[in-house]
């Protein structure tokens, strides 16, 4: 019975340990709607952190050069980083 427990007990800390590792190798960025690793990278080399791009306008996001990052794109992503995302 004990090692039953024990295999149980394992299997459900490993399960949990790869669930959560997976989580926090995941950007905030990623989440949004056509950003994908890539761009989610350059924007964080270009600015730092999230919580800079967070403090950017729409329209300084989408002025930067070499980012490919649109109107459109930069207000997705200056409403979902400061909580204003609409879906």
């Amino acid at each position: 019975m004990q090692r039953l427990r024990d295999e149980v007990h394992r299997y459900a800390v490993t399960t949990h340990r790869n669930a959560r590792s997976g989580r926090l190798r995941r950007s905030v960025l990623e989440e949004i709607p056509g950003i994908g690793k890539t761009r989610a990278a350059q924007l964080i080399v270009k600015f730092g952190s999230v919580h800079r791009i967070a403090m950017l306008s729409p329209e300084e996001l989408s002025s930067v050069p070499g980012l490919g990052v649109g109107k459109t794109l930069a207000k997705k992503i200056v409403d979902h980083l400061k909580g204003e995302s609409e879906g």
